[in-house]
C-alpha cells in the first residue's frame, strides 16, 4: 500500500526557499527524499515539520528512509540540525534512516558540528546495502 503524500501538497513553501527543492519518492516502504539547492535555517523547518508528518502517516509502512544530497550546494547548521532531528524522529519510530551521496563539502559541515559520525551512509542509492561511515 502506497504512502499518501499529499502533506506535501500542502506545505506552502515560502519565497525564501526558492533555491530549494525536496522530492519524495516511496517504493514499498522504502521513502528516498532528494534534496537539492540549499538547505538553511527556513527551508530546514519545513523539510523537518514535513517529515514528521510523513513519519505519523506512515507508522508501520515505512521500512526505510534515504536522504539523497547529492542536489545539495549549500548545507547550513540548522540544516544538518533538521537532518539530525529527523533521524532521530526516525530511530524513535524504528525506521533507520540513511544519507547518501554526500558531497565533501557538505560532510565537511557535519563534521565541523562533530555530527557526522551519527549518520549512516549509503554509498549509492541500492536499497538492500549496509551502510559505510
Amino acid at each position: 500500500m502506497p504512502i499518501s503524500f499529499e502533506v506535501f501538497e500542502r506545505v506552502n513553501y515560502p519565497e525564501s526557499c526558492v533555491h530549494s527543492e525536496c522530492r519524495f519518492d516511496e517504493t514499498e516502504g522504502r521513502l528516498v527524499i532528494s534534496i537539492s539547492g540549499q538547505l538553511d535555517e527556513w527551508c530546514s523547518k519545513v523539510l523537518t515539520g514535513g517529515m514528521l508528518e510523513v513519519l505519523e502517516d506512515g507508522r508501520g509502512l515505512l521500512r526505510t528512509v534515504v536522504i539523497d544530497l547529492g542536489g545539495l550546494t549549500y548545507i547550513s547548521s540548522s540544516g544538518v540540525g533538521a537532518l539530525s532531528a529527523m533521524m532521530l524522529a526516525s530511530r524513535d519510530r524504528g525506521v533507520p534512516l540513511f544519507l547518501t551521496r554526500v558531497d565533501n563539502r557538505i560532510k565537511a559541515v557535519f563534521t565541523l558540528l562533530g555530527l557526522w559520525e551519527y549518520f549512516e551512509v549509503l554509498p549509492d542509492l541500492e536499497p538492500d546495502r549496509r551502510p559505510d561511515r
